[in-house]
């Protein structure tokens, strides 16, 4: 628990909370101005960046209460030693665990240039027929990533 409180706290740091949140109010005030879409291609940015970082500061909030529920699970097992809270809190950890290591990727790919798509090239090198064959494995390898997380 103490390992994914620091983590929190990281990530925290990382993405700076408190100027996203200022940033959040800061746009929804301009989209208050009765010119906002007088200009649809820059309103359309103001309120794609608007909701980017609404949904990124969520996230945030909820990993954090799920972090402080798992906090006093984790407490409340001590006391009870009740092996059906543990196996709970054991499921409310792995959650918590995998909310937190997919939270960490979406910071990390969070720059603005980083919503643009990607060209992936595989080529076959010398070898023939089982290079070919490797590269046609590193495809589908890819292809179902891709899909597994619903990215195109």
């Amino acid at each position: 628990m103490t390992k994914w409180r620091s983590e929190s706290r990281t990530l925290g740091g990382l993405f700076d909370l408190e100027t996203k949140r200022a940033r959040i109010a800061e746009l929804e005030e301009q989209m208050t101005d009765p010119s906002f879409w007088d200009d649809p291609d820059v309103a359309q940015k103001v309120i794609n960046e608007a909701n980017g970082l609404k949904q990124l500061v969520e996230t945030y909030d909820r990993n954090k209460e799920k972090l402080e529920n798992a906090e006093v699970s984790y407490e409340l097992v001590k006391e009870e030693n009740d092996e059906e809270l543990r196996s709970d809190l054991e499921e409310e950890v792995k959650a918590l665990s995998d909310a937190l290591n997919e939270f960490e990727l979406y910071i990390l790919l969070s720059d603005p240039y980083d919503q643009n798509n990607a060209i992936l090239e595989l080529h076959p090198g010398a070898g023939g027929t089982e290079s070919q064959d490797w590269a046609n494995m590193l495809l589908r390898m890819y292809t179902r990533w891709l899909k597994q997380k619903d990215l195109k």
